[in-house]
C-alpha cells in the first residue's frame, strides 16, 4: 500500500468519524427539548384551506416558556380580511423536539422545532383542513437601526 492510499484511508476515515460526531452531537440537542425551549416572540405564516376554502394568516405568538402563549394576527378568510384577531393557547413540547398546541379557536396542530428553537413547522391536525404555520424568532434586540 503507498503513502497516498494510506493517506487516503485515514482521511476518509477521520471525516467519517467526525460526520459521525456531529450527527450523535445533533440527536443529543435534540432530545433536550422541552417547554422552555419556546420562550419569546415568534412571527408566523399560515397558509392553506380550511374545509376548502382558502385561508391565510400573519401574526406574532408571544410564547412563556411554560406551556402558554399569546398571539395577534390578521387573517384572510377567502379574502375577507380580519385584522388585530387575538388568540391564547397552550403547547406541549416532547424531548425529541416535537409536540402540539391548541389555539382558543380550538385548531390543534402538530410540529416540530427546528435550528435550536428558531423556527417552528407546524400542521393544523383537524380532517378537513390543510394549513401549515411557519413560525420564526424575533430577536427585538438585533433590528437595524435605521434612524442613524
Amino acid at each position: 500500500m503507498t503513502f497516498r492510499q494510506t493517506f487516503g484511508i485515514l482521511f476518509a476515515g477521520m471525516l467519517m468519524l467526525g460526520i459521525a460526531k456531529q450527527m450523535h452531537a445533533g440527536e443529543a440537542e435534540q432530545r433536550h427539548c422541552s417547554n422552555a425551549t419556546l420562550q419569546g416572540d415568534y412571527s408566523f405564516t399560515t397558509t392553506g384551506t380550511l374545509n376548502g376554502v382558502p385561508l391565510a394568516t400573519v401574526g406574532k405568538s408571544t410564547f412563556d416558556g411554560k406551556g402558554s402563549f399569546q398571539s395577534t394576527e390578521t387573517l384572510s378568510d377567502n379574502g375577507v380580511i380580519s385584522e388585530n384577531l387575538p388568540g391564547t393557547g397552550t403547547y406541549t413540547v416532547n424531548a425529541d423536539c416535537t409536540g402540539t398546541s391548541m389555539i382558543s379557536t380550538g385548531r390543534a396542530s402538530n410540529f416540530v422545532i427546528v435550528d435550536n428553537g428558531n423556527e417552528i413547522q407546524a400542521i393544523n391536525a383537524a380532517p378537513g383542513t390543510v394549513l401549515i404555520t411557519v413560525l420564526k424568532r424575533l430577536f427585538t434586540n438585533r433590528w437595524p437601526d435605521f434612524a442613524r
